[in-house]
């Protein structure tokens, strides 16, 4: 239904003519909502489709979980949002998350045929996609810029700060936020009675709001023109997963940040597979309230796994690594026109 909503005869043409005018040799489509495009565009130049992440199976984890999000992200709420109380009590909601996800798998193999490479963000999706097709997938991870979100020498860290990042909106976040409010958090508190949550993210849901009003020890401070500050000072970094695909941003740049972070074995995919991944992860409620107590216990352990963090993403998530990775593309162009 994405790449349906999102797709314009016209632009299909302005796309076509932009490309004829300035002679391009390679041409990007940037996830499921451009992907389309391709079909559209000559075979003459190389197609790249990027997906970004495997969204069927998104869907597939998000029907198990919170079946009455919408399917379409919050570009396309929207559609939605005028009978969304009628379609949850109906149960269309899910319904259409059932086809969304069975349309966006038959889209994910099919547009293949219209491509000559497909990128993906993790190695495990792009595994799975290459057993499906016959043009090559590769994998390109989240680049971040490493210069610019080392923390400052002189950043003062709050040793009880726990940090939450993402843009509440969105499904995987919202519901990953509240179940941590709810489950997780009550536990560290029995512990560090001291400690502070701050989550941080555009839109956040009026659910979250009602559960955390009168906490003294949760602050929901919203959208914010610079993650860097919030997330920097903070002595561990949170991202509890309960579905989702790709790999996780808020993961990444918080290891740039040179921020300890604990997560779920779906947060850690995408990632876990390089050398040195320093993640911590926690599969349970009460694992995952232990592994940040004891970050907020252990300066020396949160020390440690911050410099592991720093190198980590160098090698392998800096926007160097990822340009060098796009040069693999770019160098099958030239030999094809060599």
């Amino acid at each position: 239904m994405q790449s349906q909503i999102y797709f314009s005869k016209t632009n299909a043409k302005l796309i076509s003519k932009i490309i004829e005018d300035e002679h391009v040799d390679v041409v990007f489509f940037d996830m499921v909502r451009t992907a389309r495009y391709s079909k559209h565009i000559q075979s003459s130049i190389i197609k790249v489709v990027d997906l970004d992440d495997l969204l069927s199976i998104r869907y597939r984890r998000q029907l198990e979980v919170e079946p009455s999000s919408s399917p379409i992200g919050p570009g396309g709420n929207g559609f939605l949002r005028p009978i969304k109380g009628l379609l949850s009590a109906i149960g269309l909601t899910r319904a259409i998350t059932e086809v969304e996800s069975k349309l966006l798998r038959e889209f994910e193999i099919s547009i293949c045929r219209y491509a000559d490479h497909v990128v993906l963000v993790s190695d495990l999706e792009a595994r799975l996609l290459q057993a499906e097709v016959a043009i090559p997938v590769w994998t390109i991870p989240i680049g971040v810029n490493s210069d610019e979100l080392i923390p400052p020498a002189n950043t003062k860290v709050d040793p009880k700060t726990v940090v939450f990042v993402g843009s509440l909106d969105l499904p995987h976040n919202a519901t990953g936020i509240e179940h941590f409010v709810a489950s997780i958090w009550p536990l560290i508190l029995r512990q560090e009675p001291e400690a502070k949550l701050l989550i941080v993210g555009r839109n956040p849901q009026q659910s979250l709001i009602k559960r955390v009003t009168g906490s003294p020890s949760i602050i929901v401070e919203g959208e914010v023109d610079d993650i860097r500050p919030w997330v920097q000072t903070a002595a561990v970094s949170v991202a509890p997963i309960l579905f989702g695909s790709g790999v996780k941003t808020k993961v990444i740049e918080s290891l740039a940040m040179g921020v300890p972070v604990v997560t779920n074995t779906l947060g850690t995919e995408g990632i876990s597979g390089y050398s040195g991944c320093p993640v911590i992860t926690a599969d349970t409620d009460e694992q995952f309230a232990r592994e940040v107590i004891s970050l907020l216990a252990h300066p020396e352990l949160r020390h440690q796994l911050s410099l592991k963090g720093l190198d980590f993403i160098s090698r392998f998530f800096d926007w160097k690594v990822t340009l060098r990775n796009l040069e693999s593309i770019t160098s099958i162009r030239q030999s094809r026109r060599g």
